[in-house]
């Protein structure tokens, strides 16, 4: 009697099936096979896309994590077409047509979004904010009072259109 691990196959032909699915057989006498234990692994599945067609007006767990997944991994909101969709909630219009398209000012317009509409999901936002804070101020060379102003200049902006 022996044993193998081999992916289903049918007529002769892979199943229909992911790749990640076996079958634990054994040879009886006379040749055939018998199926003893059939295992099914999970694969991970990628991530989806930020979901831009949440309402930014609404404070709910699911927009929150849309959110979040605009902030690059130095912490920055860059200037994409996803995150300005995203505040112009469908309205095809520059929405920051009276500031530069850069980094900075996104990322202020995001941190004033989670602190004003998102206020009570802090502990789920917290270090995403402490991280943007912190590129924040090692690009202005820790000059908290040009960090403080264009903030406060974000969440004029953000309590105007959101709140």
């Amino acid at each position: 009697m022996t044993f193998s691990t081999n992916p289903i196959k049918k007529f002769g032909k892979e199943a229909s099936r992911p790749p990640s699915d076996y079958v634990t057989s054994r040879r009886c006498a006379g040749g055939d096979r018998k199926i003893t234990k059939k295992v099914h692994t999970m694969r991970a599945r990628p991530a989806k896309s930020p979901i831009i067609e949440l309402d930014p007006k609404l404070a709910v767990i699911d927009t929150l994590y849309g959110f979040i997944r605009f902030q690059s991994f130095d912490g920055f909101f860059k200037p994409t077409a996803d995150l300005s969709k995203f505040f112009s909630q469908g309205k095809h219009r520059n929405l920051f047509q009276n500031k530069n398209q850069n980094s900075v000012w996104f990322t202020c317009i995001a941190l004033a979004y989670l602190e004003i509409v998102m206020k009570n999901f802090k502990e789920e936002w917290e270090l995403c904010y402490e991280k943007a804070q912190t590129a924040l101020y090692e690009l202005s060379g820790y000059d908290s009072a040009a960090i403080e102003k264009e903030i406060s200049l974000a969440r004029k902006w953000v309590t105007k259109r959101f709140a």
